[in-house]
């Protein structure tokens, strides 16, 4: 199985962007919440998925919300398993994602 690692700012964003759903309406966090989770288990058994955007990335949009997944597959410490770097930014941009899997 395939494992997806958050990089720093990606959480903080997915955070930020789950409370100001919460915000704006009682329960849209949660689905906010639900609709990355679910975006993200589509990636874990299909990454490549995504549209190709340059540089070994890909990008895949949330359906329902504002936002893309931004990506890359890597090869994780066994030869078997691949890890992908994601961010949850908005469709308008966000954070750049720059650290390799761990090896761990």
């Amino acid at each position: 199985m395939k494992r997806v690692e958050f990089h720093p700012e990606a959480q903080r964003e997915f955070v930020v962007a789950a409370r100001f759903y919460e915000t704006e309406r009682k329960g849209l966090g949660v689905d906010f919440i639900a609709t990355v989770e679910r975006t993200y288990e589509v990636l874990r058994e299909s990454p490549g998925v995504g549209r190709r955007v340059g540089r070994g990335y890909r990008r895949v949009l949330v359906p329902k919300f504002p936002y893309g997944i931004l990506y890359r597959v890597a090869a994780g410490p066994s030869t078997s398993s691949q890890g992908c770097i994601s961010t949850a930014a908005p469709d308008t941009g966000g954070a750049a994602v720059e650290d390799e899997t761990s090896n761990g």
